[in-house]
């Protein structure tokens, strides 16, 4: 899953965000206030998780 986040004018700046293995970019906050902060000042963001997103939720849940 990406998502990505247009300012209203066009742009070539983008600023492109990795989530890491602790969670997923859709359940952080801190993306769509970033994501807010960048398309106001007219810089893209887009935001995907990597392929092992919520790898250290998943360890946690069987060891558990």
């Amino acid at each position: 899953m990406d998502i990505l986040y247009e300012p209203d004018d066009s742009t070539q700046a983008v600023l492109v965000h990795v989530h890491g293995i602790g969670g997923n970019f859709n359940e952080n906050k801190f993306c769509d206030f970033l994501a807010r902060g960048l398309t106001g000042v007219g810089i893209a963001f887009c935001a995907f998780n990597n392929r092992r997103a919520e790898f250290i939720k998943e360890i946690h849940q069987v060891l558990a």
